[in-house]
């Protein structure tokens, strides 16, 4: 009729439909209809497929997450998001943010997908936001929730004390862990070192492998150590290691320093005396020695029970002159002592020099035998003579007649 209006109205079939909001992805609408220039899905009917939020921890735990909530986990864990049809899309976020646009946002396609937490040294944490969308569907309410993955503790060693000495000499070994962990750890140790178990209380035998527990939430395990072995003349040494974690699921990481030693020293003095020192000037030393310098060798360190790191010390009538710390090698060849210029050595006269051997601990021996020396650096003054006959003084020369 002329003059008349008539509306059409076509139906668009759903697979269209479906096309459509896969291509050309909708502004963000939550299960409220509240924004966006669409705010209703124009198939039908009606309906809505919430996102539910479910997680697998390493280990067996699993459960699911509500809406807003959070989760802590222990252990690497997945979580996975849902819905109860087939044909629905999951837009998410996982960062923490909103959606604000679905083209912005990730995207499940199977109604079904999983993400993974890794358990590291640093706090993993999801921030996810999902929405399921798709044909004959509204969008669902925004699903909200946290999950985070705790860090692996970080496990080092050390020992409060670099040496003890025998028979009764104590220490603490300490495990220190970068984080706290919410279950009690049992941390794999390995003791190495020359010590004798029988005279060491707190660990088990050298080279054997032992544990410790560190307690839910704390930070650190203590090792203490007292030494009961008898002095032998020989120092030795204690070792503990902090092991890789080989319990499925890992519960703890390693760190440094992950081994720590400390030293045994003995405590009885050593029971030698090295050689008598040999003087480089014989039985005397002048004045142009004494200004040019010379040297005391001494020997006899090894059968002395000397050992590197210990001391030798040169005496000079009986007090400490100088003193040297040795290596491996001069325990076997000797050792000589320069003695400069500087080195004050007292008025002229008659001096001993002698030696002695000086442990780690500071345990004294015996000095060795002295060496006799007489120090003159005083040259010879003028004299006269009288000069008679047959004697006959000529250019400073004395002739005698025969």
């Amino acid at each position: 009729m002329i003059g008349s209006t008539r509306k059409a109205r076509i139906r668009i079939p759903a697979c269209i439909v479906a096309v459509l909001l896969e291509s050309c992805p909708l502004p963000f609408i939550d299960g409220g209809g509240s924004a966006g220039s669409h705010p209703v899905d124009p198939s039908t009917p009606r309906m809505t497929a919430p996102v539910a939020i479910s997680y697998s921890e390493q280990g067996g735990n699993t459960g699911t997450i509500s809406n807003n909530g959070s989760l802590t986990c222990g252990f690497t864990t997945t979580i996975t998001l849902s819905t109860t049809t087939d044909n629905a899309t999951i837009y998410y976020t996982s960062d923490g943010t909103a959606i604000t646009d679905y083209a912005k946002a990730h995207k499940i396609n199977s109604s079904h997908g999983s993400m993974t937490l890794t358990k590291g040294t640093s706090l993993q944490t999801l921030g996810i936001s999902a929405v399921a969308i798709g044909p004959n569907m509204l969008p669902s309410t925004t699903m909200r929730a946290t999950v985070s993955v705790s860090p692996y503790p970080v496990l080092s060693v050390a020992c409060d004390k670099a040496s003890v000495t025998k028979n009764g000499g104590a220490a603490t070994f300490t495990i220190s862990a970068s984080g706290v962990a919410a279950s009690p750890v049992t941390v794999r140790l390995l003791t190495g070192g020359t010590y004798s178990s029988a005279n060491l209380a707190g660990l088990p035998a050298a080279n054997a492998q032992t544990t410790a527990t560190l307690p839910a939430s704390a930070t650190t395990v203590t090792l203490p150590v007292t030494v009961t072995e008898n002095n032998d003349d020989v120092d030795d040494t204690v070792t503990l290691t902090v092991e890789p974690d080989t319990a499925s699921p890992q519960t703890y990481m390693v760190g440094a320093p992950s081994a720590a030693t400390l030293i045994l020293l003995n405590s009885a003095a050593p029971a030698g005396a090295p050689s008598t020192p040999v003087s480089s000037t014989g039985a005397f030393i002048n004045e142009a020695q004494r200004s040019a310098g010379f040297s005391l060798t001494v020997g006899g360190l090894s059968a002395a029970g000397a050992e590197a790191g210990y001391t030798l010390t040169l005496l000079m009538d009986g007090s400490p002159l100088v003193s040297h710390t040795l290596t491996a090698g001069e325990v076997t060849s000797g050792f000589a002592f320069s003695i400069g210029a500087a080195t004050n050595l007292g008025a002229d006269g008659s001096k001993s020099f002698s030696a002695r051997i000086v442990d780690a601990a500071g345990n004294v021996g015996p000095a060795s035998s002295g060496l006799a020396v007489t120090l003159d650096t005083t040259p010879p003054s003028g004299y006269s003579a009288t000069i008679a006959a047959p004697y006959v003084i000529a250019a400073n020369v004395v002739s005698v007649p025969i």
